[in-house]
């Protein structure tokens, strides 16, 4: 019994040694204990955008002064002087001005007295706006009276092919400044020219011109004639100039050139040459000694017109012709010579 005892209490001692072993050996593994990480909030501080205050410009509106055009006038001292009926050496006293009002702005001073036929041929010109350019191909004269009706203007086109050719009268066009032709309507005036026709100017039919006349007189140009008569001599500066002048005691004589009033549309001189049986020099000689109501192949001078009066009258030599205007102190010397034998220098439009 005692054995068993002994034998059981080693047992459990056995036991208790072999679970204190187990314990040595397998402790109890405390639980791991994981500190929880405690993130800080960042804190954004937010970003304030001041807004950007942008200044307005201001812009001062900029004022233009508007241009005053003063009109001018044109004050041509108009001296009627005797008709060829009259005596030689009889003369009319008369000073009253014809006031002619200017429609545009070109310079008034700057419109030449005189201008030679030659000069004004092949010219080249442009509207008062620029917007039109061209050249003055022909005049057409009337040689009853040495009125010239129209210059014909050229522009537009390409090798003469597509031109616009309009009838103008001289009064509309004048010298500015700076010594260059103008035509003194613009563009959109240009464009309202009636259509003329291609058969313009058909001299056959007495209102050949009406239309054109009606034209210029409401763009403020007046051509200064009515044509009705359908016996006048209408020829062209080209063919007048160069023709034959028939002998009144010296010899035949030779048109050499034309000098023409601008403002009044006319010729005032036929410009002679004799040769060398007058040195030479050239004779300007006024429209009224001519005698127009007949005409064949040359020029006639006026039966009141004596040979000596003719070789006795002021002459210059052809450079004279060159100059742009005539010169004037050449056309005083003529005017008085010719006035003072009876003779009508100035046209009475």
């Amino acid at each position: 019994m005692l054995c068993f005892l002994t034998k059981w209490r080693l047992a459990l001692v056995m036991l208790f040694l072999l679970w204190g072993i187990g314990a040595c050996a397998n402790p109890a593994q405390a639980p791991t204990v994981i500190e929880p990480t405690v993130i800080e909030p960042t804190v954004v501080e937010p970003t304030v955008i001041e807004p950007t205050v942008i200044e307005p410009t201001v812009i001062e509106p900029t004022v233009i002064e508007p241009t005053v055009i003063e009109p001018t006038t044109e004050v041509i001292e108009v001296t009627p002087v005797p008709t060829a009926a009259s005596t030689a050496g009889a003369t009319v006293e008369s000073n009253v001005p014809v006031v002619i009002p200017s429609t545009d702005t070109v310079s008034a001073g700057a419109q030449p007295t005189l201008l030679t036929a030659s000069e004004l041929l092949d010219r080249g010109f442009q509207s008062r706006d620029g917007a039109v350019s061209g050249n003055i191909k022909e005049l057409l004269v009337d040689l009853t009276d040495g009125r010239v009706l129209f210059a014909m203007l050229e522009y537009g086109g390409f090798l003469n092919i597509g031109d616009t050719n309009i009838p103008v009268p001289l009064r509309a066009l004048q010298w500015n400044a700076d010594g260059e032709l103008v035509l003194r309507l613009n563009k959109a005036r240009l464009d309202a020219l009636p259509d003329l026709g291609s058969d313009w100017p058909d001299l056959s039919n007495a209102n050949w011109d009406d239309k054109i006349v009606a034209f210029w007189r409401e763009s403020g140009f007046d051509p200064g004639f009515d044509f009705d008569n359908t016996t006048s001599i209408i020829m062209q500066a080209r063919d007048i100039m160069n023709l034959p002048v028939g002998d009144i005691g010296l010899g035949k004589g030779e048109v050499v050139d034309l000098l023409l009033d601008l403002e009044n549309s006319s010729v005032r001189y036929i410009v002679l040459s004799y040769g060398p049986l007058l040195g030479d020099q050239l004779i300007a000689v006024p429209f009224s000694a001519f005698n127009t109501q007949v005409f064949g192949n040359e020029l006639t001078l006026g039966a009141n017109l004596a040979p000596e009066t003719l070789s006795a009258a002021p002459n210059f030599g052809p450079e004279a012709l060159q100059s742009t205007p005539f010169d004037p102190a050449l056309d005083a010397e003529a005017l008085a010579y010719w006035q003072a034998q009876g003779f009508t220098v100035d046209i009475q439009q």
